[in-house]
């Protein structure tokens, strides 16, 4: 099993387990969900994973409604994020040049690192043509509103991953490095609690374990790692001066409420619903 198909059952389990556990948030805020699991993903780099937010987002009616997004523009934004392969200006050439270039006896560690970036590199280059699309699709208003929305949907913690994000908020370079450190200290804990969350949903029961006490210890995991994003997000904005928190609040614009369902989480975006 592949690295992408593992982060996604971990997806899965976690948001299955939200959906037990606790009601649905209604804000456009989610403090346990795929876009955390996206961000720690070492085949994932910040560009990529941020337009993977924003069709995520788009997909969802509120947003839609929002927005003004007519029907043409939805089916429009539907292809886009679907397009093959072969519809991708590079994608093909790089992994025909990628294959040409192998190399024998490497070590495991440089075929991991090999492997590792030749999929950030695929994802930057599907990730590239996806944005591209998307600014042809979308007006500059439904544009400007969507960033809106994105930075209610993420919070803090896209100061650290979006440079044009910090550098419009007047952010330092010693600031910057400073809220780096707050998010790899979070990382350093939360990383083995979401391959936790892998390892109890793809991996069989042991002895004295059913079903009911898998299912029971991954629930309490849930409210804990969800208050650890909170203070992940709160030692951020810590960093921040007043009216630099002003102006990222400024910047989400008006508040949108998103009837996030889980099941959601468990596709692609606008991937054909199960019926």
């Amino acid at each position: 099993m592949n690295l992408k198909a593992i982060l996604t059952l971990i997806g899965c389990a976690v948001l299955l387990t939200v959906c037990q556990a606790q009601s649905t948030n209604q804000s456009a805020r989610r403090y346990i969900d795929f876009f955390e699991i996206d961000r720690v993903s070492p085949a994932t780099d910040p560009q990529t994973e941020i337009v993977k937010t924003q069709f995520r987002v788009l997909e969802r009616p509120e947003a839609q409604a929002d927005m003004g997004l007519s029907q043409e523009q939805i089916a429009s934004l539907k292809i886009a994020y679907q397009a093959p392969d072969a519809k991708i200006p590079g994608l093909q050439e790089f992994i025909v040049e990628r294959r040409a270039s192998k190399k024998a006896g490497l070590t495991q560690e440089e075929r991991t690192s090999r492997n590792l970036e030749t999929s950030r590199q695929m994802g930057r280059i599907t990730a590239r043509y996806q944005s591209q699309e998307l600014q042809h699709v979308l007006t500059l208003s439904q544009q400007a509103r969507l960033r809106q929305i994105i930075l209610q949907v993420r919070g803090p913690v896209l100061v650290v991953l979006d440079t044009n994000l910090a550098s419009e908020l007047g952010v330092d370079s010693h600031q910057l490095d400073e809220m780096r450190g707050v998010v790899s200290n979070s990382d350093r804990e939360m990383i083995p609690l979401f391959q936790k969350f892998g390892r109890g949903f793809i991996s069989g029961y042991g002895a004295n374990e059913t079903e009911q006490t898998r299912s029971r210890e991954m629930n309490e995991l849930v409210p804990h790692l969800r208050q650890m994003v909170s203070q992940r997000d709160d030692g951020i904005l810590r960093i921040l001066t007043a009216q630099q928190i002003e102006h990222f609040r400024n910047l989400q614009g008006k508040s949108l409420s998103i009837q996030w369902d889980a099941r959601e989480f468990m596709r692609l975006p606008f991937e054909k619903k199960d019926s």
